[in-house]
């Protein structure tokens, strides 16, 4: 249908997954990337300066907007396919650099596809300088993420939390013989994700910087991912969650994005 909108996701490890909706973020529909884009292996584009090549094609299909999902450096080889960033200025060096990025998004608009990037919101890679200084003893980025000395208040919480990964072992902490002689980190989906205490207003600023930044590229659109928000008393009231009125000045900033004409954003909880 003409007022459909199709969205191309582009994964770190699987460039051809394809999803439509009918304007409905809720109403998406995983199309057959083995029939439209090739394979599964980074070959439908391969690096930005090669997306303009792809235009004529997705012009063909309908496309609309083109999904880019997280393209920014994370380390190797474990990096969650992409989500485990460790820096949200930088590129992956074999996509290419952050200004062919950006060269990548004003040739699709010139084009008339708009842009959708990822903001990873939850937590960081343990290798990005945040995580690095925290486990260097800076007690000013150690108060960026949830570091225990025991398994108190962690057993506590990990009653009340749910299981992201079944297959992974132990929950949603682990211990770290780097950080501080020996503590347990708060690490939900894996042990090298280190989620943020939005509790702390320095984290809020410093994720607001990192949003602008990637607003700053000239994508119309960002997904925030992955906010949690759950669950029991002692999860909710107490620790773990990142609540609403912590997360309020990055919400102003993604408003004040659409109301500007960037397009509107959303929030994947």
């Amino acid at each position: 249908n003409s007022g459909d909108t199709i969205t191309i996701g582009w994964t770190v490890g699987n460039f051809g997954t394809a999803t439509t909706d009918t304007g409905q973020w809720s109403d998406r529909v995983t199309l057959s990337s083995n029939d439209t884009y090739g394979d599964a292996d980074d070959r439908f584009v391969g690096t930005f300066d090669h997306l303009a090549d792809t235009i004529d094609h997705l012009h063909s299909l309908g496309v609309t907007h083109l999904h880019l999902m997280p393209p920014y450096e994370v380390p190797t080889p474990r990096n969650d396919g992409g989500y485990a960033v460790q820096n949200y200025r930088s590129t992956r060096p074999d996509l290419g650099t952050i200004d062919d990025l950006t060269e990548a998004i004003s040739d699709l608009h010139g084009a008339g596809i708009g842009v959708v990037l990822d903001f990873v919101a939850n937590h960081t890679a343990d290798t990005h300088p945040w995580a690095v200084a925290a486990k260097g003893g800076d007690p000013f980025y150690s108060d960026f993420y949830f570091f225990f000395p025991d398994r108190t208040a962690p057993d506590a919480y990990a009653a009340s939390l749910r299981e992201i990964f079944p297959d992974r072992p132990g929950d949603a902490f682990t211990w770290r013989e780097d950080v501080g002689g020996g503590s347990w980190v708060w690490s939900t989906f894996y042990e090298f994700q280190w989620d943020l205490d939005y509790r702390n207003p320095n984290v809020t600023a410093a994720m607001a910087g990192e949003l602008l930044g990637i607003a700053n590229l000239g994508p119309d659109d960002a997904t925030v991912k992955v906010v949690l928000v759950d669950r029991e008393e002692l999860y909710t009231d107490q620790h773990r969650l990142i609540a609403m009125r912590d997360l309020a000045p990055l919400a102003g900033l993604l408003r004040e994005w659409s109301a500007n004409g960037q397009g509107d954003s959303h929030d994947h909880s």
